[in-house]
């Protein structure tokens, strides 16, 4: 590798590999740090799923089926962290209460009740052709969006 000509002599190009050698050290440092993380996770994931707990760890994570809708959805977004799809959030719900039946026009009804200007949910068309709902406090002070990925890209 060549160093630029601007940078020359034995001291400048030891400063700048040091400082690149410390860059790489510190970002391994934290790479292994989210690896044992995942694992971490993951163990805890499989012991759960073996011991058949997913749906009660649901509702240990604080999930109520008697809650009203707005509360059921605001939910699901914010354990999702992602806008999703009205489908999205229907098949989530049923993840969570598998006894719920045909949820989407009620889910439907209160997204549209629920969001605009003064609403706790913030709707909207993206190029997908998908509208997307997602948390009011997601936008930032400019109006930006959490935008999610579009499918297939």
């Amino acid at each position: 590798m060549e160093f630029p000509e601007e940078i020359s002599g034995d001291e400048e190009r030891e400063a700048l590999a040091s400082f690149y050698r410390s860059q790489v050290t510190t970002y391994q440092e934290k790479a292994n740090y989210y690896l044992s993380l995942v694992k971490k996770y993951t163990k805890l994931l499989e012991e759960i799923d073996e011991k058949g707990l997913i749906e009660a760890s649901a509702r240990k994570a604080g999930f109520d089926q008697k809650w009203p809708w707005l509360q059921k959805i605001r939910f699901i977004l914010f354990n999702q962290g992602e806008y999703m799809t009205s489908r999205q959030i229907v098949d989530t719900l049923k993840s969570y209460q598998p006894s719920v039946t045909n949820p989407i026009k009620s889910i439907s009804a209160t997204i549209s009740q629920n969001s605009g200007q003064d609403g706790e949910l913030h709707k909207y068309s993206a190029i997908d052709g998908n509208n997307y709902v997602g948390l009011k406090e997601w936008e930032d002070i400019t109006g930006h969006k959490k935008i999610p990925p579009i499918e297939g890209a």
